[in-house]
């Protein structure tokens, strides 16, 4: 009896305990991340830093269009509403809002690798969303390669932007992932052969020659990308095509935008902060989940013989300092919802706010100003946001279609031959994304 009272006490403990870990789990999932530090640690490759990296304007009181963050989707979307706005004769007034030095976020502190997961999603996007859907996720985070190569040869900074082809190489540790591996790869190459040339699979012997990899290397896969300084390149940009123009006026707005230097007026209010979203959406908290990544410099220059992460790129910053992302294997995953950008206009039941109708919104404007048309679609707030680790291949695109969204330019942008509905935000998506479902999500099945 003893024996058995013993073994009840120690499960019983086992549980609680377990039913402690999962519950402090679940608070800090839904915890809201909060602003950025406003000390923090400086990014390796924000050195030097830009001259405009602290820049602050005079605030107005009113814009068309507010802004937060200053990355490379904030970016992004104001290239395109200001290039779109000029092509068609409007003067449009837009304001980027950063919580601390411009591009100080996820931009500002990651390598640039334009390495988009191919082969590795395809499989599971094919399966849960049909091959149309897959092939049209794939070419969209392809299409990054060029997009960001013709952005800067456009704004003449392609040398300042340091962007270059270059080859990425997922080396496999362990048999099981590697034969699945392959098996992806050639489903890939089937289904897209315009891309099956751009990826080689290389045997333990071959592959351990070709790239000095460790001794118990059982293989590997390389794929063409690209890589590109993104702190460099979107100051320079910012530097170069983003001259705003900023007007206080009194119109009646619907959103009024608190900051500690003032208070804003805005119809539209785009959310481009990524990890910290549910700071001010406080419904997509378990939904968009903030994470910390950590980058590993190798300055052995002989041989990779850690095992450290799938992912191998060209050098990057000092000459003989290989720097690789992650720990550990590539994990194979599940493609569900929670782990696919989110990018539209946000429903009321996700932003928690009401917007009024486009009429009253054109009434106040015109009181205000004249003249003035709305541009645009119907007043409201916008995100582009959730890359899960992969900005660099789905950010710049996304920050595209979310203004051909918000200037009601789908038609004209083509947004049904390029961009994938399955990122849309909806009503319905938003309610099915739950933090638990990011398990599935990582079980290769």
């Amino acid at each position: 009896m003893g024996n058995a009272l013993s073994l009840i006490r120690l499960a019983l403990t086992e549980f609680l305990n377990n039913l402690h870990t999962l519950q402090t789990l679940q608070a800090r999932i839904q915890r809201s991340p909060g602003l950025p530090l406003p000390n923090p640690s400086r990014s390796f490759w924000s050195y030097p830093p830009s001259p405009i990296a602290t820049h602050v304007s005079q605030l107005p009181t009113h814009a068309d269009f507010v802004v937060i963050g200053s990355g490379i989707t904030g970016t992004s979307v104001v290239r395109r509403l200001l290039d779109s706005s000029r092509a068609d004769g409007h003067d449009v007034q837009v304001l980027m809002l950063e919580a601390r030095d411009a591009c100080s976020g996820a931009t500002g502190r990651n390598g640039g690798h334009i390495s988009p997961p191919l082969y590795h999603d395809y499989t599971s996007l094919k399966r849960d969303h049909g091959q149309p859907v897959a092939q049209k996720m794939m070419k969209l985070r392809l299409a990054h390669l060029e997009e960001l190569r013709s952005v800067a040869e456009q704004e003449g900074i392609l040398a300042e932007s340091q962007w270059r082809e270059v080859e990425s190489v997922d080396v496999f540790y362990n048999s099981d992932m590697f034969e699945k591996a392959k098996t992806k790869v050639q489903t890939y190459k089937a289904d897209l052969p315009f891309d099956a040339k751009h990826h080689e699979v290389y045997e333990a012997k071959e592959a351990i020659e070709k790239y000095r990899l460790a001794s118990d290397t059982l293989g590997c896969i390389s794929s063409s990308a690209g890589a590109i300084h993104p702190y460099q390149f979107i100051l320079t940009l910012h530097q170069h095509t983003m001259h705003l123009h900023l007007t206080s006026n009194t119109l009646h707005p619907y959103y009024t935008l608190s900051t500690p230097r003032g208070i804003i007026t805005t119809p539209h209010i785009i959310h481009a902060t990524n990890g910290w979203a549910s700071t001010l959406l406080e419904k997509f908290r378990g939904k968009i989940i903030p994470f910390r990544g950590n980058i590993y410099g190798n300055t052995d220059d002989t041989t990779y013989s850690k095992r450290i992460g799938a992912h191998c790129l060209d050098n990057w910053g000092k000459e003989g300092v290989p720097l690789e992302g992650g720990e550990g294997e590539w994990a194979g995953g599940r493609v569900r919802p929670d782990l696919i950008p989110w990018v539209g206009r946000l429903p009321r039941v996700a932003s928690g706010r009401s917007e009024p109708p486009l009429s009253s919104v054109v009434k106040s404007e015109k009181e205000g100003v004249g003249e003035r048309v709305h541009v645009g679609a119907a007043p409201g707030e916008w995100i582009a946001a959730g890359y899960s680790g992969e900005g660099m291949v789905h950010a710049w695109l996304s920050g595209k279609a979310l203004t051909e969204m918000m200037l009601g330019r789908e038609v004209e942008g083509r947004l049904g031959e390029w961009f994938p509905d399955i990122m849309r935000v909806t009503e319905k998506r938003w309610k099915k994304a739950k933090a638990e479902n990011l398990l599935d999500a990582l079980d290769d099945d």
